[in-house]
C-alpha cells in the first residue's frame, strides 16, 4: 500500500513525532511503500535515527520564513502574541500557509492519506474531495488553541481573536473532519473530545512501546530514597517544558499540598522554552 502522511513541523523530539516516525518505520518494514511530507524537517532537533530510516519529503517554499515550531519570523512576534494570543496574526498566516501548501500536493498516485495534526487534517479532507484519495486523521487532539485553550482571561484582543478568527477557524474545521473516513485517537479521553467537538465516533489505538530499548530498571523505591530520605511522597513528571503542558499548573498544586500539611516533593524531568521559567516558579 502506498501511503502519504502530513504533518507539519518535524522539527522537535515530541511524542506525536516519534510515534509518527516509528509507525512510518513499522510500515515501511511490513512492505508499505511511505511518505512523510513536513513543512520543516530538522534531522538535529527531532529523532534522527528515525527519520533516517524513513522517506521524509519537505514542502513548501517558506522554510527559511518559519522558525522552531513554525511560528512565522517576525521581530513582532513576542508582540503580537501578548496582544492577540495564540491566535496572533502571523499564527493565523502559518496555519493557513500549512493547509494552501498541503492541500496543493499531487497525492492521486496514493492509496491512502494519513493526517497528522492540525491543519493537516482539513488538508487532507480537501485532498480527498479533490483527488479522490481516502483519508484518515490520526488524533492525538484536537488543535489546542482552537478547542482546548480557556480565552475568558485573555487580554482584550485575545478575545476578539477568538471570537472571530477562532470561530471562523472551528466552522470549517469541523465541516472538514467531518468527511474524513475515519478518525483514529490515543486515548478513550482524547475519544470523548472528538465526540463532544466533532460529533465523530474514533477508534482508540494506544501508542506502543518499543521493548528492545525500553526496559525500566529502576525500582521507584529508590528514586524516593534519594528525593525523599525523610518519606513523603514523591510526584514525578516527564515532559517538554512548553506552556501547554501546563507545569506551572502542577508546581502550584504541589504548593498548595504542601502548605495543607502534606509531604510531598515534585521531580521534573524534561527540558524547552520555559525551563527558566519553570526553575523559578518552582524555586
Amino acid at each position: 500500500m502506498k501511503i502519504a502522511v502530513l504533518h507539519d513541523l518535524l522539527d522537535r523530539k515530541g511524542g506525536a513525532e516519534k510515534t509518527l516516525l516509528s509507525i512510518a518505520r513499522h510500515l515501511e518494514d511490513r512492505g508499505h511503500d511511505v511518505s512523510i511530507f513536513t513543512l520543516i524537517l530538522d534531522k538535529e532537533r527531532t529523532f534522527t535515527d528515525l527519520v533516517e530510516k524513513v522517506n521524509v519529503k519537505e514542502v513548501g517554499i517558506l522554510k527559511d520564513w518559519l522558525s522552531y515550531s513554525g511560528a512565522p519570523r517576525s521581530s513582532m512576534r513576542r508582540r503580537l502574541r501578548n496582544m492577540f494570543g495564540s491566535l496572533d496574526p502571523t499564527q493565523q498566516l502559518y496555519l493557513l500557509y500549512a493547509l494552501r501548501t498541503f492541500s496543493g500536493l499531487k497525492l492521486g498516485e496514493y492509496d491512502i492519506i494519513h493526517a497528522s495534526n492540525y491543519p493537516a487534517s482539513n488538508a487532507a479532507a480537501l485532498l480527498k474531495k479533490e483527488q479522490g484519495v481516502p483519508a484518515v486523521w490520526g488524533c492525538n487532539e484536537p488543535y489546542r488553541d482552537l478547542w482546548l485553550k480557556e480565552y475568558s482571561t485573555e487580554p482584550y484582543l485575545s478575545r476578539a481573536a477568538n471570537r472571530t478568527v477562532g470561530d471562523l477557524l472551528r466552522f470549517i474545521d469541523v465541516r472538514l473532519v467531518s468527511s474524513l473516513d475515519a478518525i483514529f485517537v490515543n486515548s478513550n479521553y482524547t475519544r470523548t473530545l472528538v465526540e463532544r467537538i466533532y460529533g465523530r465516533t474514533s477508534t482508540v489505538i494506544y501508542p506502543g512501546i518499543d521493548t528492545r530499548v525500553y526496559r525500566p530498571i529502576l525500582d521507584a523505591s529508590v528514586l524516593k530514597e534519594r528525593y525523599c530520605p525523610e518519606g513523603g511522597s514523591l510526584v514525578l513528571t516527564v515532559s517538554r517544558l512548553y506552556p501547554a503542558k501546563k507545569i506551572d499548573v502542577l508546581i502550584r498544586a504541589v504548593r498548595r499540598l504542601k502548605d495543607r500539611g502534606e509531604r510531598i516533593k515534585l521531580l521534573i524531568i524534561g527540558e524547552g522554552p520555559e525551563e527558566r521559567k519553570t526553575s523559578e516558579i518552582g524555586s
